[in-house]
């Protein structure tokens, strides 16, 4: 039974990563999304920062059932109102936390909107079968391009998208899918979706691979890997390299990384034209919280200038 299952795998890995797959896969991801949406905004007021506080509720079709979902955005506008810039603020695995909120506060002082995600249905389901990681990426994609929806309904056509360690990973698969964001900040992310899951010492990551192990009989890491770069088919990677050279990159790398592998945070520099890179010291949580403390004007400029 064992020899069967890694045979399964091998032979699925070589289809998952033929081009003719991964066409298919770009179209199977397309069709998938559904630009329409609705929205109503269910909260108001304003921030620590004196920003004007909107939560909007948006309406779409999800991409895995196909029937109506809900997506939260937090937004700040800057009560100046002087231009239509807007940044989508992408979180990390959690959650929209006080970093975020924070990088949204420091975007609307500088006159730019932070559109920020804070949630949306079906988003912490959890299963033993690595498809799990296909759904998940698919719904965090059509979240993402339907903020952008929800920006060009209200005039916004400069649009920029900030992400955090797992935000980061669904920016890069968004702007291969979504023409319309022309400037990204990816902090601690990458692009090799599957082999950051097979790889990540983060705590959820960590029980899957523990249990899917002891289901599927893998015995090491190596095998682990080889099964999940074979299930799971979503490759933010394949999907980069139509880029316009005019969309503008800073990435943000932390150089001990073991939750997204330094080398995958790395490779993003490869994809684009000209990147800026920011590189921090020591691993996943303290680039994080060192991209905010010493590095957000910095990024807030970086889109100052790059939004046109």
């Amino acid at each position: 039974m064992k020899f069967f299952i890694l045979y399964m795998i091998t032979f699925m890995a070589l289809e998952v990563f033929s081009s003719s797959s991964i066409e298919k896969d770009k179209e199977k991801i397309e069709s998938s999304y559904h630009p329409q949406i609705k929205y109503k905004t269910i909260e108001t007021g304003f921030s620590f920062s004196y920003c004007q506080f909107q939560k909007i509720e948006i309406t779409g079709k999800d991409p895995i059932s196909f029937k109506e979902r809900k997506i939260n955005i937090n937004m700040y506008h800057s009560i100046r109102n002087v231009n239509k810039k807007a940044v989508i603020v992408l979180p990390p695995t959690g959650g929209v936390n006080v970093l975020d909120r924070g990088y949204a506060n420091e975007l609307c002082k500088n006159d730019i909107t932070a559109a920020v995600i804070s949630d949306w249905d079906y988003q912490n389901e959890m299963s033993l079968n690595f498809d799990m990681h296909n759904k998940g990426a698919l719904r965090a994609l059509a979240a993402t391009r339907h903020a952008v929806e929800l920006l060009n309904s209200l005039n916004y056509h400069s649009i920029g998208l900030l992400g955090t360690s797992i935000g980061a990973v669904t920016g890069t698969l968004a702007i291969g899918f979504e023409t319309r964001i022309s400037a990204v900040a990816l902090i601690v992310g990458g692009a090799s979706f599957a082999d950051i899951v097979a790889n990540s010492d983060e705590k959820g990551a960590l029980k899957l691979r523990k249990e899917r192990m002891n289901l599927y009989k893998l015995k090491n890491l190596s095998e682990y890997a080889t099964a999940a770069r074979a299930n799971i088919w979503v490759n933010p990677a394949a999907y980069l390299n139509h880029l316009s050279a005019d969309i503008e990159a800073l990435i943000i790398t932390a150089d001990s990384d073991t939750t997204v592998l330094t080398k995958y945070q790395l490779d993003l520099l490869k994809i684009f034209t000209s990147p800026k890179q920011i590189p921090l010291s020591g691993g996943h949580r303290k680039a994080i919280l060192d991209s905010f403390i010493y590095k957000r004007k910095e990024i807030v400029q970086f889109f100052r200038d790059s939004l046109k």
